[in-house]
């Protein structure tokens, strides 16, 4: 099993960009495409049992058919990922009368788990998943479930404890599925910090070992599979700690650790995830995903420089030269992680480290953009990869450029100018294969989404610059 997963729960692609990435998959030798659906900001389809679930522009039942029958006539099958238990939102808020399900406003929250309508709606859900999708598997989240404040889930745990409760409900959702003869697939983190969980629940589920740090820890899939369960390892080229492109000192070197650790331990595969899409543009990742399939595929050392040359010379058809790939690279190589990035593009300087040299880091960035421009590959302006990666590479080299003079006072009516038009074309860019009407697009679903959302984030540093060469104005006056 090798493969992707899709994050259109948090934000839908077009439908168009989802069929190139299974060509993509089927190019690049993948077989597996997980496609993580619903989650707390919404439902990319629409259910016959809670169709006030759906985010706007979500999958038809027949449009979804024809998806499925897209991969499936490229080798590629589609897993679906329903969530069960946590990050159930697009169950809680779609319906006054299931908002009483919820267990809590935390950012983490989950449904509860023994009231008995939880496991009706849920069933409902898992029984159209099952009769849609051809998949023997199916996923059902369960990651990062946090309950115990509903008030039948405090009555439940004077007699059980929390980890007896999440182990029932984990049994329920198994049994549910194997009235269809599917195959449960889940999250392994809750697996890994109880035991009492592990040792309780069938063996035939499949475990995915999410692991997002640079290193991954080896003890985890052999505790996993100790407890008798098969693993797949499931790195990210995006996630929370890494949003825009993949760093090499963080995602890239989570994709090669877990590449070695997969083989080294001999699991199902790899399954790389890219979550939370308002941080990214999509049609900017292809050489990233290239070098993510050459990794899980050809293992560890396949060698970034190599595999993109061989993307691009196949994607444009003619040789690309050495100087966009090295400067492709190193682009990659100082990928910020997320704090940092945030606070730049938001222009909260107080919030940026100390150690954060901003006139360096913005020279540098500037370098990297120049050299894919001087360099860039004939047909360039005709690819929206090579249009989104200096698009990318120019945001990139300006968001610092802007803070490094926002910190020293320096508010010039020039740099707001290119400010106010690169916002205009990261919005043209964002709808080239997104939903133009998604409300998503300025208005997450929750405040807590706000920081990491690309426009919005932009945005707010535009009005901050904007702002400040308005009062330096009214000062000179």
């Amino acid at each position: 099993m090798v493969g992707f997963m899709l994050d259109s729960a948090r934000l839908l692609e077009s439908r168009g960009y989802y069929l190139r990435f299974i060509d993509h998959m089927a190019e690049t030798g993948c077989d597996t495409l997980l496609w993580h659906f619903t989650d707390d900001q919404g439902c990319s389809l629409r259910f016959d049992s809670l169709p006030e679930a759906a985010s706007n522009n979500a999958y038809s039942k027949p449009e979804l058919r024809e998806l499925l029958a897209y991969a499936r006539d490229r080798g590629v099958a589609v897993i679906p990922e329903l969530e069960t238990l946590g990050h159930t939102r697009y169950i809680t808020r779609s319906r006054s009368d299931l908002a009483e399900l919820s267990e809590n406003d935390e950012v983490f929250t989950s449904l509860c788990p023994v009231h008995p309508r939880s496991r009706e709606v849920v069933g409902l859900l898992i029984d159209e998943v099952c009769d849609l999708f051809e998949s023997a598997l199916v996923h059902v989240g369960l990651d990062e479930v946090n309950f115990g404040t509903h008030p039948m889930t405090r009555e439940a745990l004077a007699s059980s404890s929390s980890s007896e409760l999440f182990a029932d409900y984990i049994r329920f959702v198994h049994g549910r599925l194997a009235r269809h003869g599917k195959r449960m697939m889940m999250w392994g983190d809750h697996l890994l910090k109880d035991p009492v969980i592990a040792e309780a629940i069938p063996k035939d589920i499949l475990i995915a070992n999410w692991q997002y740090t640079a290193k991954v820890p080896d003890a985890t899939t052999p505790k996993l599979t100790g407890y008798g369960f098969e693993v797949v390892n499931c790195p990210a080229m995006i996630s929370y700690d890494q949003p825009l492109a993949p760093g090499e000192r963080f995602a890239l070197e989570n994709l090669r650790d877990t590449a070695r650790h997969a083989r080294e331990y001999q699991t199902k595969g790899v399954i790389t995830t890219i979550w939370t899409p308002q941080r990214f543009f999509p049609d900017s990742l292809w050489p990233s995903a290239a070098y993510a399939a050459a990794l899980m595929i050809e293992g560890p050392d396949a060698l970034m420089a190599d595999v993109l040359t061989r993307f691009f010379e196949a994607r444009l058809g003619s040789p690309v030269s050495n100087g966009w790939v090295n400067a492709l690279c190193e682009l990659h190589q100082v990928m910020p992680m997320r704090d940092p990035w945030v606070a730049a593009l938001r222009v909260d300087i107080n919030e940026l480290r100390d150690d954060v040299n901003l006139h360096r880091t913005a020279q540098q960035a500037r370098r990297i953009y120049q050299a894919l421009l001087d360099d860039r590959p004939d047909g360039w302006l005709d690819d929206r990869c090579c249009r989104a990666l200096l698009l990318v590479a120019e945001l990139h080299a300006h968001v610092w450029e802007r803070v490094a003079a926002m910190q020293i006072a320096r508010e010039d009516a020039a740099l707001l100018a290119v400010s106010e038009s690169l916002g205009e074309r990261l919005s043209a860019c964002w709808d080239e294969d997104r939903f133009a009407d998604d409300p998503r697009k300025w208005q997450p679903v929750f405040p807590f989404d706000r920081d990491d959302h690309l426009l919005i984030a932009f945005d707010r540093g535009t009005t901050l610059l904007r702002e400040a060469v308005a009062s330096a104005s009214r000062s000179k006056a």
